[in-house]
């Protein structure tokens, strides 16, 4: 399972055929830009909630590492979703990187090289 965040559904021009899925906050930034890929993807991304649970471990471990004044409440979901869901997060940004590599939550990055 992939779990999308904002950056990496702006730099696809199609899904990816792995099961993919994202936090609501996401598809609310995506709309918020007028982003039509969405009309296109339909029900093949799938949109779900995080638990709290998951979004205190997140938040906990970005506090530890100095990331969590760089994450956006969205981009807390997306890890926690992550969390939740054993999935991949699909991501160009650092600081979401960096926390998922500290909380051991596999990544990848999309657009860029991602982190080193």
């Amino acid at each position: 399972m992939l779990v999308l965040d904002s950056s990496a559904l702006f730099s696809m021009e199609q899904l990816p055929e792995e099961e993919s899925c994202c936090p609501p906050g996401v598809i609310t930034e995506l709309r918020r830009y007028k982003d039509h890929r969405l009309d296109l993807w339909g029900d093949l991304l799938h949109v779900s909630e995080c638990t709290r649970e998951s979004v205190r471990k997140v938040e906990e471990a970005a506090r530890k590492s100095g990331d969590l004044g760089r994450l956006s409440p969205v981009d807390i979901t997306v890890l926690a979703l992550a969390v939740d869901v054993g999935g991949t997060v699909m991501t160009d940004d650092y600081s979401i990187q960096n926390t998922a590599r500290i909380m051991g939550i596999p990544y990848k990055a999309v657009g860029q090289t991602g982190i080193t």
